[in-house]
């Protein structure tokens, strides 16, 4: 057991740089939020400079247009120095030696947010091309929420999640989500966790393995350790009562479209629905910014305040 927790802890200083630094991120993140000017809630991201015309805008839907506070894992310096300028609280994050991209972004949506609710805050997970056009709380507030698999129960979920534009009730895109401070989510972050550190974890995309994680064993998750009786459904036993952010919410734009022009449906279905939010597909994040702004999303469209950072993103 003590090897284990040796590992976990080794791996982590390696991402976070230092033992230190990844205490002092939680620290000031957990502080910020609980303190006179916080409510209670984060809204935790992870970006790099290719996202750098939109740092600004994040910061401004995150702490007014709600009343959050934001907290972000810089992939790479120049985002560190713009998210210092704007007085985010931020950590630089780096991948481990022999670790692929999926399993790095598991670890980075898990742990930071594990931190956060073992110490009673509230998360919204929000990526960079999740663009906000109102309060995620206010919608949440006005609408009843219960897990759609408890034969009408009305018990509050652990957990709401984002659906995918092309299977509205099946894997969830975690792109973006809200989740409570309670046992049973600490519970749940802490295995996932365990499960991405240890050397028996099989990497798979990082979304599908996140979702069998939420849900169980499904037929997204491939791969022998993910199969029923497998290693990954031992290692991860405990479930979420979780809903997902109806698609008119929250729509994802994008992903039969790559090229740079946003289609006129979509316009029309913001026009139609209402979203507190819209999630842009595209070939990069300066196209999503740029689908975002033709579709007069961003509130804030300017790089100025980034504090002569250079906007070049080689993030490892």
């Amino acid at each position: 057991m003590g090897d284990v927790a040796n590992l976990s802890t080794a791996l982590l200083e390696q991402i976070y740089g230092s033992h230190e630094a990844m205490h002092a991120f939680g620290r000031l993140v957990v502080s910020r939020a609980m303190g006179k000017a916080g409510s209670g809630v984060t809204t935790i991201t992870l970006t790099d400079a290719s996202y750098a015309r939109a740092f600004l805008n994040f910061v401004h839907v995150t702490t007014n247009v709600s009343a959050t506070t934001p907290a972000v894992l810089a992939l790479d310096a120049e985002t560190k120095c713009a998210m210092d300028h704007l007085g985010v609280a931020v950590v630089r994050v780096w991948r481990p030696a022999g670790w692929d991209r999926d399993r790095w972004f598991l670890v980075l949506k898990t742990h930071p947010i594990m931190m956060a609710l073992e110490r009673g805050v509230r998360v919204i997970f929000s990526e960079m091309d999740c663009f906000w056009l109102r309060d995620p709380l206010d919608w949440l507030q006005i609408r009843v929420v219960s897990e759609p698999k408890c034969n009408g129960c009305r018990e509050p979920a652990d957990m709401l999640v984002e659906q995918h534009s092309f299977e509205r009730l099946g894997e969830p895109n975690y792109g973006f989500f809200i989740v409570n401070s309670t046992i049973e989510t600490i519970r749940w972050c802490r295995g996932l966790l365990s499960w991405a550190l240890s050397e028996h974890f099989e990497s798979k995309m990082d979304q599908k393995v996140w979702y069998f994680a939420l849900a169980g064993v499904n037929n997204k998750t491939e791969g022998a350790a993910y199969r029923a009786g497998g290693i990954a459904e031992s290692a991860l036993q405990h479930r979420l009562r979780f809903n997902h952010i109806p698609y008119e919410a929250l729509p994802h734009f994008g992903r039969f479209n790559g090229g740079p022009k946003i289609r006129t449906a979509d316009i029309h279905f913001v026009r139609s629905h209402a979203p507190f939010a819209i999630h842009m597909w595209g070939n990069a994040g300066q196209q999503r910014i740029g689908k975002a702004a033709q579709m007069g999303s961003l509130f804030i469209d300017d790089v100025s305040t980034a504090g002569g950072c250079n906007h070049t993103s080689n993030y490892t």
